[in-house]
């Protein structure tokens, strides 16, 4: 039987929260200032120094065990054990008021950066300003960097061996007076200092934005951008080393703007970037997301129009956890019209080919009712309410815990309702192929136990109820957790999803009131059961499954997974690795994209865009980078076409090769070889064949006379 263990209001909303992954540990900010901790997913509560105001809650992107709780003091509370103790760190000032990101963290978890105020105390500002300095021992002590910076980061990480001892700052060339004033000679710099920045070098001194400060995760590279003014010829640059900088090609009918946002970071091509350029009409937001090819440095426009919010930096873009090239995201339809108008139409799009091409969603065939769709033209499509328009904001689709599985609030038609009480509640358990509606109306949902049990309470309407389902969506039982209805504001759960203890956030009031209410349920006593993972036992409650008969990306691979009316417990136990059914297939039209300066027609084929040209091919570049058997010292012209570079498909369709030509070290090769050849031929073939000759002839003499000296 179910129980509610625990129900905790708080005195304020909640406008932050933190789950300590792979734990029971849970922090929580109000609007207040004050952040309260449970230690058993809800159950107890515990208020973390009354006396403290904080003003950001922070989690270790490195280390799962480590967080930070920011003042606007110059000291900050740290714990290195999913807080079960705390510190309180003292820094050498106040936080920056300058732009920066006070707290910069690092791979090596005890390596920290501190921005703050210097000479800004009250009634004196003349020689304010922001400085820096670095810990490697989580705070203990500190040791000075630079002053009069913007701000600070250490060196991004790269697939190659990084320095992590380098620093890097946007230092101003002038060091004195108000920080804040602006002037045309108090140059930005981009100073490299290695070594703890006891090696300075200024790399760019011209003015610039280092704009692109990636968060970093795990051993994903960060990248670093530049931005010069007075060199229109070269506008961006990229460092994914902090040393190199080279030249960054956008396409044209696309400038990225200093406040462009990295989508993502693809695992098997660390050089490769999606980013998201926005297009700002007055207080709307839509821009296009970019992607580079494999050096990092050509971008094209993989989709336009994609649907951003200005105010909390939110872009409708979601890659799907656990599935290599797979994502969702909304474009705005009308763009011309809503920046007129104010009113966005908007419609969702699915890629699985990492952005090669888009496609629409295909709609279920009936509703949870079994009910067909009034909607049943071409016209008709799945749209789903992204990140910027679901009441949770940021709320993802998908978890890695439970592969394959997309849940989303949406609707059946033309265009996204704008009405979000149309909504309905889908799911697709083949990685976004096919859909089904599992219920009406919008609901905030969490997946349990990788999969085992689902639950989803309304997101609209009050409610003192959820729902939950142990297959999925097919069926559902409910569970009143209150007398009173309340108005939920959002279900969580331990972030990697294996657990099975679940905290529904809401007020019992309206939903304008402030303080919320904590609500614990655990689900641990509905099934006892131990899942069978041997996929070749009989009763086995696992399968092996493939999201799609052909090849994606150039791969088929099949995944282990829960068989869904299964009804059992994974609890600990280790879902096995995807396996390779087919390790590299050949190539398709569908593992090529567009090449630099070229976009995708009406008919999907790429073609030039008007007024550009395409990119010059280097014999030799071409010729050094061939690798493996198939090395034939040739290469070949560009052509629209370029290979997706997370694709691992081989040999096939050839859409990126135009006409083949000889590489310049073969011709050399055998021009060297024909002059080796007429050399051999001189030197030794020519003398032989002439010494026979002369032979041949000196016989011929010879017997000539002989026959003449017999007929005498």
């Amino acid at each position: 039987m179910l129980q509610l263990y625990q129900r905790h209001e708080f005195p304020e909303g909640v406008d932050q929260y933190e789950y300590f992954p792979n734990s029971q540990s849970i922090l929580v900010r109000l609007y207040d200032g004050s952040v309260w901790q449970s230690q058993n997913e809800g159950y107890d509560w515990m208020h973390l120094e009354p006396h403290e105001h904080f003003t950001k809650l922070r989690r270790h992107p490195h280390d799962d065990e480590r967080a930070y709780l920011l003042t606007n003091d110059a000291h900050f509370y740290a714990t290195t054990d999913a807080g079960h103790s705390w510190i309180r760190v003292a820094t050498p000032g106040p936080p920056s008021r300058f732009p920066a990101e006070v707290l910069e963290l690092q791979v090596h978890p005890d390596y920290l950066l501190w921005m703050g105020d210097v000479n800004c105390e009250r009634g004196s500002q003349e020689q304010c300003h922001g400085a820096a300095w670095y810990s490697v021992d989580n705070g203990k002590r500190w040791s000075f960097v630079e002053h009069y910076v913007r701000s600070c980061m250490w060196s991004p990480l790269s697939s190659h061996f990084t320095d992590l001892t380098e620093i890097f700052c946007e230092s101003y060339s002038i060091k004195e007076g108000y920080q804040g004033t602006k002037s045309p000679a108090n140059r930005l710099e981009l100073v490299s200092g290695k070594s703890l920045y006891t090696e300075k070098e200024v790399m760019f001194d011209n003015g610039f934005i280092l704009s692109g400060k990636f968060s970093v995760y795990l051993a994903i590279i960060e990248a670093v951008w530049s931005q010069y003014f007075s060199k229109l010829e070269t506008p961006y640059q990229l460092s994914y080393d902090g040393e190199k900088f080279p030249s960054v090609k956008f396409p044209p009918t696309t400038v990225p703007y200093y406040n462009f946002r990295r989508m993502d970071h693809h695992s098997h091509h660390r050089d490769t970037l999606t980013i998201y350029a926005p297009t700002l009409r007055s207080t709307m937001e839509w821009g296009s997301l970019l992607k580079s090819d494999f050096t990092g440095t050509l971008f094209v426009t993989s989709l336009d129009y994609v649907n951003g919010d200005v105010y909390t930096g939110l872009v409708d873009f979601e890659r799907i956890s656990g599935m290599e090239g797979i994502a969702l995201a909304n474009v705005v339809a009308n763009p011309r019209e809503a920046a007129s108008t104010g009113s966005k139409v908007v419609q969702s799009k699915i890629t699985h080919n990492d952005g090669g091409t888009w496609e629409y969603l295909t709609p279920p065939r009936q509703d949870s009712l079994g009910m067909p769709y009034q909607c049943n033209d071409t016209n008709c499509h799945l749209h789903l309410r992204g990140s910027t328009m679901h009441r949770a904001k940021g709320k993802a689709f998908s978890k890695t815990s439970v592969v394959g599985s997309i849940v989303g609030v949406g609707n059946v038609g033309e265009n996204l309702a704008q009405d979000y009480t149309t909504s309905s509640t889908f799911i697709s358990r083949d990685a976004g192929f096919s859909w089904e509606e599992i219920h009406k109306k919008s609901h905030f949902w969490e997946f349990g136990d990788s999969g085992s049990i689902l639950v989803m309470v309304n997101d609209k309407e009050a409610t003192n109820h959820v729902i939950f389902s142990k297959n999925e969506g097919l069926t559902w039982a409910e569970y009143q957790f209150a007398d009173k209805e309340m108005f939920v504001k959002d279900i969580i759960t331990e972030p990697t999803g294996k657990s099975r203890r679940f905290i529904v956030l809401g007020d019992f009031m309206s939903p304008l009131h402030v303080p919320t209410v904590a609500v614990h349920i655990d689900f641990s006593s509905l099934t006892t059961r131990q899942c069978d993972l041997e996929v070749s036992n009989d009763d086995s409650d696992f399968e092996w499954w493939s999201p799609s008969e052909s090849c994606l990306l150039g791969q088929q691979k099949i995944y282990h997974r829960r068989i869904r009316e299964a009804d059992c417990v994974v609890g600990s136990q280790t879902i096995w690795r995807p396996k390779y059914k087919e390790w590299s297939c050949p190539c398709t039209k569908a593992d090529f994209e567009c090449e630099f300066n070229h976009a995708r027609d009406e008919n999907g084929d790429c073609v030039l865009i008007s007024g550009t040209k395409s990119l010059k091919t280097i014999p030799e570049g071409e010729c050094d980078a061939q690798l493996g058997p198939d090395f034939d010292n040739v290469w070949y012209e560009r052509t629209a076409y370029r290979k997706i570079p997370a694709s691992f498909c081989y040999r096939g369709e050839s859409l990126d090769r135009g006409p083949e030509r000889l590489c310049p070290n073969r011709r050399v090769k055998l021009v060297w070889k024909i002059v080796i050849l007429v050399m051999f031929v001189s030197l030794f073939v020519y003398p032989y064949w002439s010494l026979v000759s002369l032979g041949r002839a000196f016989s011929t003499i010879v017997a000539g006379e002989s026959g003449s000296m017999r007929g005498d």
